[in-house]
């Protein structure tokens, strides 16, 4: 029984492997994307890409690998947190203190009010159940299975159960029905299992 592809990429990129560290990090990827998302605060998201933080922490990590002391895959997933986090701080250092311009002034009342209401759900949900979840080898696995879904089904999927929204806020989020919500959380659920259950049978060749 083989160790997880991303355990053994990281066992070789500790070994100096260079191939092995580029590797790694492209296999946690997705993962960073969604901690970009959700440490994103929605409004600052009109100024700031999630992928261009992602780039950068992605960057970095190449750059300061040699700096990682860790020996697991959950120190590894932790260290690249507290890189994308202190990107996503000083990022909005400079977009909203430095250049003493709020970009909440930049959208319609209504739009405000409806990324406030979405702010707040994310600032509720940081430290619940689902967020503990996005942590360490199985966060990296789903992230890349839930990299594989449509784009509609990666936003309802993610929405619901890391993000804890309830259907009917998903609903107005995508301006579509509750059955119409259910109906594609099902399928991204089903097509998350096969490829979960893939990349189980695949680590274990």
């Amino acid at each position: 029984m083989g160790q997880p592809v991303d355990s053994e990429l990281l066992g070789r990129a500790r070994e100096g492997d260079q191939d092995a560290i580029g590797n790694l990090l492209r296999h946690c990827r997705p993962y960073l994307s969604i901690l970009a998302s959700r440490k994103l605060d929605p409004i600052m998201s009109a100024r700031l890409s999630g992928s261009d933080v992602v780039q950068q922490t992605y960057l970095e990590a190449i750059r300061d690998f040699d700096k990682f002391r860790g020996h697991s895959i959950e120190e590894f997933a932790a260290w690249l947190n507290g890189i994308l986090t202190h990107n996503v701080q000083e990022a909005t250092q400079v977009h909203i203190v430095a250049q003493k311009r709020s970009v909440y002034r930049e959208q319609s009342r209504d739009d405000s009010n409806a990324a406030g209401e979405g702010h707040h759900q994310i600032s509720i949900n940081q430290s619940s159940p689902s967020s503990r979840a996005m942590r360490g080898e199985r966060a990296i696995a789903l992230a890349n299975a839930m990299a594989i879904l449509p784009e509609n089904q990666f936003e309802v999927v993610r929405l619901r159960y890391i993000e804890g929204w309830s259907l009917a806020d998903i609903a107005r989020r995508t301006g579509q029905s509750d059955s119409a919500v259910a109906s594609l959380i099902k399928r991204g659920l089903q097509k998350l299992r096969v490829s979960l259950r893939a990349m189980k049978g695949e680590s274990n060749v």
